[in-house]
């Protein structure tokens, strides 16, 4: 079930499997596309792999479904166009 694949993608993120886990995050979004949260953390998963792009376009599809996702705040401020990622000021 998509839930299987969330739980071991979070699983293998918190281990540093960030590839492992970046696969089985689509994979549980692909059985769900309703799964909200999922597109959440694969957005968090792509961030610490440093492709922001993809990142933010899953952010932008959770955001599409759900509105404003307060957990998204501080990442999205990351990526704000004219800023730096990884530089806080």
């Amino acid at each position: 079930s998509f839930g299987a694949y969330s739980n071991l993608g979070q699983l293998a993120s918190l281990s540093g499997e960030l590839p492992k886990a970046e696969r089985l995050m689509k994979r549980a979004i692909s059985l769900n596309p309703e799964y909200h949260q999922g597109y959440y953390y694969l957005g968090i998963i792509l961030f610490e792999q440093k492709k922001y792009d993809e990142a933010r376009e899953y952010w932008n599809r959770l955001e599409k479904m759900v509105g404003d996702y307060k957990k998204l705040k501080g990442y999205m401020s990351k990526l704000a166009p004219g800023k730096e990622v990884g530089k806080e000021e």
